[in-house]
């Protein structure tokens, strides 16, 4: 007799969009996408207008910049946010505490 594993749980995946890429980036790809381990939910922005400048007189923006800016994810397991600004030390990628990632978009 084969016995049956339970599926993992999927990830709830946020994704938010900080300043003005979203008409550049197609979500609409995204927001169909299925997969068995993970669902990409809460396609949000952050504007181009409300997005402070980074602190400081600096063009990038740092971790603590990046961890005032967004919530932890609540409902979600994961917050994955994108934005067309330089992040700290040129990373194309953070890593905040609280399952939060931020992603620089480049063109």
């Amino acid at each position: 007799m084969i016995s049956q594993v339970a599926s993992p749980k999927k990830l709830r995946i946020a994704v938010t969009f900080l300043g003005p890429l979203r008409p550049r980036l197609d979500v609409e790809i995204l927001e169909p996408w299925q997969s068995n381990f993970f669902d990409i939910e809460n396609l949000a922005a952050i504007d181009e207008l409300s997005l402070p400048e980074p602190g400081c007189g600096r063009t990038n923006y740092s971790d603590d910049d990046l961890d005032e800016l967004l919530a932890k994810p609540d409902g979600y397991d994961i917050l994955v946010a994108i934005i067309d600004a330089p992040l700290e030390d040129e990373y194309y990628m953070r890593r905040l505490k609280g399952n939060r990632v931020v992603i620089r978009e480049f063109r």
